[in-house]
């Protein structure tokens, strides 16, 4: 049995990001893994991030108590064997879109004293990044090392990351890239990989 990869897009409807997540998505379905892509953007809530209520620390069960789509995604991360964050780089860090679903993570925590539990420990992340100008210029340092401490807080593991610099503004030419489209392929296959 395959691997159950959700993709978390975070750029636009019709972006390189998710020109990119449905190449990566395309790939690791054909290596036989079971595949599931949120575009973020149409998810209700998805602007809010965490608000800070504190109301899931509260609570004992891992939910966010805001009513919103980005509550119910979050509650069912753990349901995966990995979760992809694809985001576009906007002004040197994530996209709103993603950074709101990742605040929500806090919902995913409980503190008993000092020692923390989540049930996205153990879990794989991956990360997906587009940006328009190269490594140094982007900021994807930046983002590649928030989604590492992320990833580390949890006690997640980290499946994987892809990065596509110097993309155009049009997803038309991401699709017409053989090699981005191999790239994105060759990330979901290994994705895919047990």
């Amino acid at each position: 049995m395959g691997r159950n990869i959700l993709f978390i897009s975070g750029g636009r409807r019709d972006g390189n990001t998710i020109a990119a997540v449905r190449e990566a998505a395309a790939a690791a379905s054909a290596a036989g893994a079971t595949v599931e892509i949120v575009e973020a953007i149409k998810l209700d809530g998805v602007g809010r991030g965490c608000v800070s209520c504190f109301g899931c620390q509260r609570s004992t069960e891992f939910r966010c108590v805001v009513g919103d789509d980005v509550a119910a995604l979050v509650a069912r991360l753990s349901t995966f064997d990995t979760v992809v964050l694809a985001t576009p780089i906007y002004f040197f860090s994530f996209s709103t879109q993603i950074k709101g679903v990742i605040d929500r993570f806090y919902s995913q925590i409980k503190y008993e004293g000092e020692v923390m539990r989540s049930p996205l420990s153990g879990l794989r992340f991956a990360l997906l990044v587009t940006s328009g100008d190269g490594e140094a210029e982007s900021g994807y340092e930046a983002v590649r090392q928030s989604y590492r401490h992320v990833v580390g807080y949890l006690g997640a593991d980290n499946a994987g990351e892809s990065y596509f610099p110097h993309c155009g503004p049009e997803a038309a030419e991401f699709r017409r890239d053989p090699e981005r489209k191999r790239q994105a392929a060759a990330f979901g296959t290994a994705l895919a990989a047990e």
